[in-house]
């Protein structure tokens, strides 16, 4: 018996060695399983900030910009419950829920920003894309009833269209600038074309008319340059072929940035 006592012993520190082990073990994975979720959520918060300060404010309505304030509220209030350091996170809140506020009493009105270059366009279809998911979730959670949420599915469908619009306006409108008007008209066309994608509304209708209207006057523009310069008609034709290629690369471009 007395023999035996050195092996229990022995079992017993080894036993409480073991739980000692198992508990520092559990600790450290409820503290990594709680920095994950602390990253998760940060990174909810980041890109939906990204989205309310990036996108032109003619792209987002005032309901969807609410949405994303809420889903900003939310990370950070879930945030909080994980981590002792609550002072920054504190301020971050107050200036969402004044943000919030600012929309809904509709204090944030801005002028609306145009698209000037192809990376800033993918960038917004990609948040478009994101935000799709988004409101896509919320009505499979049944966060969101299907009225709503087609509602809002179908504002963003539309804006993916869009950004490639206003992306080929500004170029249309560019080439304007500088003459080269059939370069211009070939812009215009791609927004049309791109606009007959979309969902169908007035909205979209009276842009196509918009578009149409522009085509017809950049038509004018040309004839009546060539009537002040009568003796050189070459130019024209010179300027569409630089035109052209200019065109051909920056689709090239899209392509390879986007798709």
């Amino acid at each position: 018996m007395g023999s035996a006592t050195p092996l229990i012993i022995a079992l017993i520190i080894l036993g409480l060695s073991l739980s000692g082990i198992y508990v520092k073990h559990g600790l450290q994975q409820i503290r990594l399983n709680r920095a994950v979720k602390i990253a998760e959520f940060r990174e909810r918060v980041r890109r939906f900030e990204n989205i309310l300060n990036y996108f032109p404010p003619q792209y987002l309505s005032k309901e969807l910009k609410l949405i994303i304030v809420d889903e900003i509220l939310l990370s950070l209030a879930a945030i909080m419950t994980l981590t002792s350091n609550k002072t920054d996170l504190a301020d971050q809140k107050a200036k969402a829920q004044l943000r919030k506020e600012e929309i809904k009493l509709g204090e944030e009105e801005e002028e609306p920003r145009p698209l000037k270059t192809i990376d800033e366009a993918n960038d917004i279809r990609r948040l478009t894309a994101d935000l799709h998911r988004h409101i896509s979730s919320m009505y499979r959670q049944r966060k969101m009833d299907k009225k709503t949420a087609k509602k809002h599915l179908t504002h963003l469908k539309i804006l993916m269209t869009q950004t490639v619009v206003d992306i080929n306006i500004y170029k249309a409108n560019e080439a304007q600038d500088y003459k080269k008007f059939r370069l211009a008209v070939q812009y215009y066309r791609r927004a049309i074309e791109e606009l007959k994608k979309a969902p169908q509304n007035t909205f979209i209708k009276k842009q196509e008319d918009a578009l149409e209207g522009a085509i017809r006057r950049m038509h004018f523009l040309e004839a009546e340059a060539l009537k002040q310069s009568p003796s050189n008609s070459s130019p024209p034709d010179s300027t569409l072929s630089q035109g052209m290629n200019d065109l051909v690369d920056e689709d090239e471009n899209w392509k390879k940035k986007y798709f």
